[in-house]
């Protein structure tokens, strides 16, 4: 069992933990470093013989191996980084301390959710997930980068890049026809891999962000790169099935392919079972009868930005919001933690009326489900209610039993109890103080002294010759009616 001074060493601001994260970070970088550099020493190798018109274009070449090891390296980065939040997070949950929340569920759960202090991404088990996901990226960008200098390689006939178009082909010569068919091939297969490259960033960085990055996420971002490159060659070699022959759109659809393969994928698989004649599947269900997306607008005080705060940490629908630890999310976001409560509890009333009953229910002071509970329990209140929610009043008690029995509007309703509880310890007031007795104990300025020719005023002396005319403190002596 460790012990609190062994804690305190494993801490993320400790220097022991600081000097271990320090180790094992400039040990990956220095892997990914030698490994880049093989790979592009392999791919200028490569681009060099294939003679003079790879040697005229060196600076294009240098330039692409440069990009391309800027959008390896890019997703690498930003999994060092995955600690830097935990340690705020960790400092503004401690300031609830020797308060009433600290005795609530939720701050016992945030507690342990933050007090976890491994940066997942230094640990050893990430070491060759990471190098092969960057060995995979990088080879991708390089081929798709470069490929424009490697002209002589689309003059010899490929399976992958021809299709049929390559099955009359005799010899190891392609035909004009097949050299600029290949080429678009390929540029439909290095759109589906960018395509795939910006969805693999935008899902890196929401993953580290919520601290929800394993091991095989790597193996998985990888093995999609692969995938999207070949459901895209796939789909430029059957585009003609699905009435798409344009170049353009070939190139947008191979863009989105990268983004969203299993989509396509799809598309292609009820394609091929149609002309077939192989139907399988169920039926979509009706518009009208399929559920709302339980939008974030319907939250009162959910502005544009706020709602993109809350997508940020995978929260994208009022009832991911309902199932949210207030206190957790309060470390992450800078709304107060009163703010955050009123709003989880108003997704909870609209999950529980959705939208044909919220409106009728905010229109009589009820926003949230607080206010529900308090209406459901309070006898005089029932026939009222019953109205409101159209349904008959021995169906109220089955709903307040239904709410007490809810994990999430219990802790919560805990929460605002605890805020409650707080909000009433007023701070002790001030002694009562006699205004005359301040008025003598204050600090009285002394006068200024002020030389007029030979005459000296201040120390509330008379003039020598005007009798009964002193110098008055803090006035200057134009205004006190004095001349030189």
């Amino acid at each position: 069992m460790p012990t609190e001074a062994t804690r305190a060493d494993l801490s993320l601001e400790s220097p022991a933990h600081r000097k271990i994260d320090a180790t094992a970070r400039a040990r990956k970088v220095v892997a990914a470093i030698v490994v880049s550099a093989a790979l592009v020493a392999v791919a200028f190798l490569l681009l060099n013989r294939l003679g003079d018109d790879a040697q005229e274009n060196w600076v294009g070449i240098v330039g692409g191996m440069g990009l391309g090891v800027m959008l390896a390296a890019l997703p690498f980065l930003i999994s060092l980084v995955q600690a830097t939040s935990k340690n705020r997070q960790r400092i503004k949950l401690d300031t609830l301390k020797d308060t009433p929340l600290e005795a609530t569920k939720y701050y016992e759960m945030a507690k342990r959710s933050v007090g976890e202090s491994t940066c997942h991404s230094l640990s050893k088990q990430y070491t060759v997930p990471m190098l092969t996901f960057q060995v995979v990226l990088l080879i991708g960008c390089l081929v798709f980068l470069l490929a424009t200098f490697g002209y002589r390689l689309f003059r010899i006939p490929s399976f992958l890049l021809g299709g049929m178009q390559s099955a009359g082909v005799d010899g190891l010569a392609a035909t004009a026809e097949l050299i600029e068919y290949q080429r678009g091939t390929f540029i439909v297969m290095t759109m589906a891999f960018f395509g795939s490259y910006v969805y693999m960033l935008y899902r890196v960085l929401d993953r580290i962000n919520n601290s929800d990055i394993y091991p095989i996420s790597y193996y998985y971002y990888a093995a999609r790169f692969v995938i999207a490159v070949i459901i895209a060659a796939i789909f430029r070699h059957a585009a003609s099935i699905l009435g798409i022959t344009g170049n353009e759109a070939v190139v947008l659809i191979g863009f989105f392919t990268g983004f969203a393969p299993d989509l396509l994928i799809v598309a292609l698989g009820r394609k091929a079972f149609q002309s077939l004649k192989v139907m399988g599947g169920q039926p979509d269900p009706e518009e009208r009868q399929t559920p709302t997306n339980m939008n974030l607008f319907m939250i009162e005080g959910m502005s544009k930005d706020k709602i993109d705060r809350m997508n940020e940490m995978g929260i994208d629908s009022s009832q991911a919001l309902a199932q949210q630890n207030p206190i957790l999310l309060w470390t992450r976001v800078p709304y107060d933690l009163i703010l955050l409560v009123n709003w989880i509890g108003q997704a909870q009333l609209y999950l529980f009326a959705k939208e044909s009953k919220v409106k009728a229910l905010r229109e009589t002071s009820i926003s949230t489900i607080f206010d529900l509970y308090t209406c459901l329990g309070d006898p005089n209140a029932q026939q009222d209610m019953s109205r409101i929610l159209g349904v008959p009043e021995s169906l109220l008690g089955s709903f307040k039993r239904n709410l007490d029995g809810d994990p999430s509007v219990r802790r919560m309703k805990e929460v605002r109890d605890a805020l409650a509880d707080l909000s009433n310890r007023s701070l002790p007031a001030p002694p009562e103080r006699d205004l005359a007795q301040v008025a003598r104990a204050e600090p009285r300025a002394q006068p200024i002294p002020v030389t007029i020719g030979e005459v000296r005023l201040g120390n509330g002396a008379a003039l020598p010759g005007r009798q009964g005319e002193t110098a008055t403190r803090g006035l200057s002596p134009v205004l006190n009616g004095s001349s030189g």
